[in-house]
């Protein structure tokens, strides 16, 4: 199922692709590391060599954070990525981990690049599920501390997407479909010690954790089953047609006898689409595991990169729900042309969180205001002449006009 556009993001989409570039699709911004090992959560994880369920210890959990340096947006959508490594190795440091976040925080997006609790006993299949649980966990974790950390990140909590390449592409697929009431067909999660409910470990904030969309690098699902109607989040995927390590049809892991059989991007996709939710599936023929490259980029790292900006943009704008109008708002703005100020009118309407972006011809955004009364101002005196188009968002409406700068 294909997603429309609403007509002014298509309108706006398409202007860049024309004449310009536009922020989210495009490298507009120089990259780089605002903070580093910032704590995320505690939770226990298995002590080495990982042959006994009840010996933990407290592990800290850390994320790096990604951002597009020099940008003033306060309301900027998150990525929160996780490595692959099979549940056993990895790092939020591998280098295409690393070159992934630089490239989309290059476009405007926060990217938190997370690490997660690793270790299971290889031998045991119900040791290697409740690794994968104790992924998902993580993952969740990440993100309700990312929208915890809103306003000092500039995060606009509406627009988290969650990430990741093998086995942490395993985690977020599971954090988006997997619901609390299916944990039951995973016993081994039951076991001693009970790992507890998906949101429950790791901190104790409680903001929705499931993402806007997910990109899946090469994962895989235990039982696409638990996509359903109630858990309809949109998910573009990239897999290596003769990846033998994370098949992309239904088999073992590594082919191994005791890890659980997954389902693969061919079977994630067929059932995405059998249920009508949006998804993007890039096949790589002939390709095996990590097709973007371990040590050196490989020629399909430029299209995944690209690809993910290009299906998560369309969720930027969310599309109105039944209870919201576009362009229907008795509204107007004035002076227009405008030289400096210009003024906003509502008509004594008093919405809420109003969110005023201005898109430059380019398709760029080049500011963003918040109000929440029916009538404000706003500076224009930093823009240079031309045309803009003014974008007003709310839970209840959204509604967009243009305007001439002097």
């Amino acid at each position: 199922m294909k997603k429309i556009l609403p007509f002014f993001t298509l309108l706006l989409l398409l202007t860049s692709q024309l004449i310009g570039q536009s922020r989210y699709l495009d490298s507009l911004f120089v990259p780089v590391v605002s903070q580093q090992g910032v704590v995320y959560g505690q939770a226990d994880a298995l002590s080495f060599p990982y042959f006994f369920e009840g010996s933990t210890y407290l592990q800290d959990l850390e994320m790096d954070v990604y951002e597009p340096q020099g940008d003033t947006d306060p309301m900027r959508p998150c990525i929160v990525y996780a490595h692959g490594g099979a549940f056993l190795l990895g790092s939020r440091t591998d280098a295409p981990v690393v070159k992934f976040c630089n490239a989309m925080a290059a476009k405007g997006y926060v990217v938190v690049s997370m690490s997660y609790r690793l270790g299971f006993n290889f031998t045991d299949s119900a040791s290697a599920e409740r690794a994968v649980y104790r992924g998902v966990q993580d993952m969740k974790a990440a993100i309700r501390y990312v929208k915890e950390q809103a306003t000092s990140w500039s995060i606009d909590t509406s627009r988290v997407f969650a990430a990741g390449n093998s086995a942490g592409s395993v985690a977020a697929i599971h954090a988006s479909y997997l619901d609390e009431s299916e944990r039951s067909s995973i016993q081994s999660t039951f076991n001693s010690p009970d790992l507890g409910c998906g949101s429950c470990t790791g901190n104790t904030l409680t903001h929705g954790d499931v993402p806007l969309a997910i990109a899946n690098l090469w994962g895989a699902i235990a039982d696409t089953t638990f996509i359903g109607s109630n858990n309809n989040v949109p998910m573009v995927s990239f897999h290596g047609t003769d990846d033998d390590s994370v098949f992309p049809g239904h088999d073992r892991p590594f082919s191994l006898p005791t890890f659980p059989k997954m389902m693969g991007s061919d079977l994630l996709t067929s059932r995405l689409e059998t249920l009508g939710i949006e998804t993007e599936y890039w096949k790589f023929y002939g390709e095996g595991h990590e097709t973007w490259g371990v040590s050196g980029n490989t020629p399909y790292f430029d299209t995944i990169v690209d690809k993910t900006a290009e299906f998560f943009y369309s969720y930027l704008t969310p599309p109105l729900s039944t209870n919201q109008i576009e362009n229907t708002v008795d509204w107007n703005i004035y002076p227009n042309p405008v030289s400096d100020i210009l003024t906003i009118d509502l008509k004594n309407v008093d919405y809420q969180n109003i969110r005023i972006s201005i898109v430059n011809a380019l398709g760029q955004i080049v500011q963003i205001d918040k109000f929440n009364t029916h009538k404000t101002t706003i500076s224009t005196q930093q823009l240079q002449s031309g045309w803009y188009g003014l974008i007003l968002e709310s839970d209840d409406f959204r509604a967009t006009k243009s305007f001439l700068k002097n």
